[in-house]
């Protein structure tokens, strides 16, 4: 299925083009975990390159990556079952909130970790 702007569908295909996104996710997962996996000196992070920084602010990237791989494959789960959920009970729209609520809630918790980042430089 493919929706519009409004959340209506505007072309049904077969129901085997659902499978995609289970392969996208796994893409963009995969690609959030390599990105996680990266050396230090390829980051860019606030503050200096001290030590005890670089450690504090690897730990929190790392609580970051996993918390949106996280996120995204809930966030790709839902989106699957409600496309799953209109074509069984042949509705001719989405849900109009999931959408904009779920990416609020993505960027809030970007800015949960971009905060927190500023946060952990050590003060002098």
């Amino acid at each position: 299925m493919h929706y519009n702007l409004a959340g209506k569908p505007n072309r049904w295909g077969s129901p085997a083009t659902l499978l995609i996104l289970p392969f996208i996710v796994f893409f963009v997962i995969s690609i959030s975990w390599a990105a996680e996996k990266a050396h230090p000196d390829f980051m860019n992070f606030p503050g200096p390159r001290t030590p005890e920084n670089v450690s504090r602010q690897l730990g929190n990237i790392r609580l970051m990556g996993s918390t949106i791989r996280v996120f995204l494959t809930g966030m790709f789960l839902i989106i699957q079952s409600q496309s799953i959920w209109a074509k069984y009970y042949n509705h001719d729209q989405l849900i109009g909130w999931t959408l904009p609520v779920l990416l609020f809630f993505l960027f809030l918790l970007i800015g949960f970790f971009v905060r927190r980042s500023y946060k952990l430089i050590p003060r002098q």
